[in-house]
């Protein structure tokens, strides 16, 4: 469902007639289009006396309604003149403008914005998280799927429905939870009908902190091993040469 607004002139000018015979009223004047293709359209008026809503047409009743004991008599007198029939052809009017307007945009296809990013703070039994985000595309559709190593992630994988922006673009949301491992690959696969084939989207960071301190720490001790068992070899060479009475240490490590 979509919805917005459509100023017809007519029914400016003759709303603004009307709001100055009752001084003190405001008014709107809005279509909601309940459907893509536009055959379900809704026209509304409604005027507000300070903030309480006295009088209201819309196309699907075909007459004006009353909520107070002034506007029921406004809505009595304009059902029984021409006002009732202006605003009933308003409704085709609006649909006029709202085709010329907004077909091209609504028929076009746009193409998403794909972000992938890692979210720091959540709640969860995985140690991270990453989202995949899709924005300011048309039609409404998509399809976003996550990757690991070219395979289907299924578990840890929540969705977000298409959201509209008010704009007549949608966005939507693909979040993973996971556990990462070194030298894996993780991507976003984003299928559109803006697209001539799925797009994957490839995330690629540097490896989280405490992989960073795992790895770190475990070249630290690779190197202390190393250095350990060559100061241990030089001492057992040297002790052995010293009992052989300084002869000749045949492994031709030290002269």
């Amino acid at each position: 469902m979509c919805l917005c607004v459509c100023l017809c002139l007519s029914a400016l000018r003759r709303i603004g007639g009307l709001s100055r015979m009752y001084t003190n009223i405001s008014n709107a004047v809005k279509t909601m289009i309940l459907s893509d293709d536009l055959s379900d359209v809704e026209y509304i008026e409604t005027y507000i006396f300070g903030k309480t809503k006295e009088v209201q047409f819309k196309s699907s009743w075909g007459i004006y309604v009353g909520y107070t004991d002034l506007g029921m008599e406004k809505a009595a007198y304009w059902n029984n003149i021409s006002v009732v029939e202006i605003a009933r052809a308003d409704l085709g009017v609006c649909k006029e403008i709202i085709f010329e307007r907004n077909y091209t945009a609504m028929s076009k296809k746009v193409e998403p914005t794909v972000k992938l990013r890692s979210l720091k703070h959540f709640v969860s039994t995985y140690s991270a998280m990453l989202i995949c985000s899709a924005y300011n595309f048309y039609p409404k559709h998509i399809n976003i799927t996550w990757l690991r190593d070219g395979q289907r992630v299924t578990g840890g994988v929540t969705y977000t429905e298409e959201m509209a922006d008010g704009d007549w673009y949608y966005q939507s949301h693909a979040y993973l939870e996971y556990d990462p491992k070194p030298w894996e690959n993780i991507s976003c696969l984003v299928e559109h009908a803006s697209f001539k084939q799925p797009r994957t989207y490839q995330w690629d960071p540097s490896l989280p902190g405490f992989q960073k301190t795992r790895i770190a720490v475990g070249a630290a001790g690779l190197l202390l091993g190393t250095v350990t068992a060559t100061a241990g070899l030089i001492f057992y060479l040297r002790h052995r040469r010293g009992e052989s009475g300084g002869g000749e240490c045949r492994t031709g490590l030290f002269k």
